[in-house]
């Protein structure tokens, strides 16, 4: 199935100002429909040293419509914290470091991929994944795979597999069972991108009904139809042959859904002690991530996502237009934290980030918490009180500033328990306030700037929720 061809393999970084400015012009999504085990001799490849830094977020709980995560863990096997399944005696497992996750076959020269599935999903599935490519990639094929229907057992595993080759070939595969039986399917597209991956990268797999579809970077390459597997779970699969190292391919996160074709349904009620994390994988504005986020205002403005960034979107009315979106299904007591993204161009008035806390709107009014950062090192605790433009400051000011600007990496937290609002940056307390007038409501994210610079000068690159 895969061949073995020596192609010049670039490596690209992004600096998020240019990749935004561009479009994404660098960056697509790859979307399969429907794929299957395969004769994996394709694999990517990266060096360990060469890999990127692991965000510093809790990985994303399950809803049965919706999970993602960027591997925020080092685990061998993968697990995060049980939604990932392999029980095979056969194939091997797929462990995740330093914010990447890759196989761990390759000493048996056998197709003995290394995969791993969730679970709680419907037939009709989407998986995507942004691809890593070391830049030292060398040695025969190396394959990235999109599983979907995946079911298994000790001695077989079945599936659909979108295969992705680092030199940008493409198939679609049945597992039919047993160990080292599976079909490839025949199909119709380009099954080749023309060129080699390189990290940043888009590949997508989904599957509706019958049809199998695989795209990279938005760009259909491959599509087939088959019927024998109509139920399992979506996933993700590696395979290499003995040359390289596991991780010279691998992808650094993963998204999948069963909320398609159509609008993704409300989230269910999550359980006491939820936990949500997102790395905002996907190009949303505004952001929807399967409908869990939330704005109905009328007069406030949203929360868009590109390139692995949330930020806001105000700025234009040079007024209290803040940017913000929140989750569902929070207890009172919350906690939320967020990785900051500052541009290292951004210059101008302040630009702010806000942590909500027992957040609840209408199209005319919001009202919430905010726990506020501004790039300067600022700090605010205000209280939304539901009118555009009405608010209190609440803090006590005992740490108002936290010495220096804020830096691409630093870590905000808010908590709220009982009538106690605290702020943090990077685990040290720095404003705390007290106030009885919201009882309830949900945690969420906020974004401010006046006309100066632009949106994506002070951004975040993850988000945790958790009902305390």
């Amino acid at each position: 199935m895969a061949e073995d061809i020596q192609a010049h393999r670039p490596s690209i970084k992004f600096n998020r100002r240019d990749f935004l400015i561009a479009a994404s012009a660098s960056v697509g999504t790859l979307t399969i429909t429907g794929c299957g085990g395969s004769d994996s001799s394709d694999a990517l490849e990266s060096p360990n040293a060469a890999a990127p830094a692991a965000d510093a977020s809790v990985l994303l709980q399950p809803t049965g419509a919706f999970y993602s995560t960027n591997f925020p863990r080092f685990e061998n096997p993968i697990s995060e914290a049980g939604v990932w399944f392999n029980r095979s005696q056969l194939w091997t497992k797929v462990r995740t470091y330093n914010g990447l996750a890759f196989g761990t076959n390759g000493d048996r020269n056998s197709y003995d991929d290394s995969y791993a599935y969730l679970s709680g999903f419907g037939a009709d599935q989407q998986g995507q994944a942004v691809i890593y490519v070391d830049p030292y990639l060398t040695g025969d094929p190396h394959e990235v795979e999109l599983l979907l229907r995946c079911a298994d057992s000790a001695q077989s595993t079945r599936c659909y597999e979108c295969l992705f080759s680092y030199y940008g070939g493409v198939q679609i595969v049945r597992w039919n069972g047993p160990f080292g039986d599976f079909t490839v399917l025949s199909g119709t597209g380009p099954s080749y991108f023309g060129r080699a991956l390189v990290t940043g990268d888009v590949v997508k797999a989904t599957i509706i009904g019958n049809t199998i579809s695989a795209y990279i970077n938005g760009a259909l390459m491959l599509e087939a139809t088959d019927s024998r597997w109509t139920d399992g779970q979506p996933g993700i699969g590696f395979f290499k042959r003995t040359a390289g190292q596991n991780w010279d391919l691998a992808i650094s996160s993963y998204t999948a859904s069963s909320a398609l074709p159509g609008p993704a349904p409300a989230p269910a009620p999550p359980p006491p002690g939820l936990v949500y994390a997102t790395s905002f994988t996907l190009s949303e504005n505004p952001i929807s991530e399967g409908g869990v986020w939330f704005n109905r205002s009328q007069i406030w403005t949203k929360v868009r996502t590109d390139n692995r960034l949330a930020m806001g979107t105000n700025g234009s009315r040079e007024t209290y237009d803040d940017s913000y979106a929140y989750l569902s299904g929070f207890g009172p007591n919350q906690q939320a934290e967020a990785v900051v993204y500052v541009d290292r161009y951004l210059s101008g008035d302040p630009h702010e980030f806000l942590l909500l806390l027992r957040c609840a709107d209408s199209a005319q009014s919001t009202r919430c918490y905010e726990c506020m950062f501004n790039h300067r090192g600022g700090m605010q605790i205000m209280r939304w009180n539901g009118p555009f433009g009405d608010f209190t400051q609440l803090d006590a000011r005992q740490l108002g500033y936290f010495g220096r600007n804020l830096v691409e990496g630093d870590v905000v937290k808010a908590t709220i328990i009982g009538n106690t609002i605290t702020s943090y940056i990077n685990g040290v307390p720095m404003l705390e306030a007290t106030d009885s007038v919201w009882t309830d409501g949900q945690p969420g994210i906020g974004f401010f700037k006046r006309t100066y610079g632009t949106n994506w000068d002070l951004a975040i690159t993850s988000y945790t929720a958790t009902s305390l």
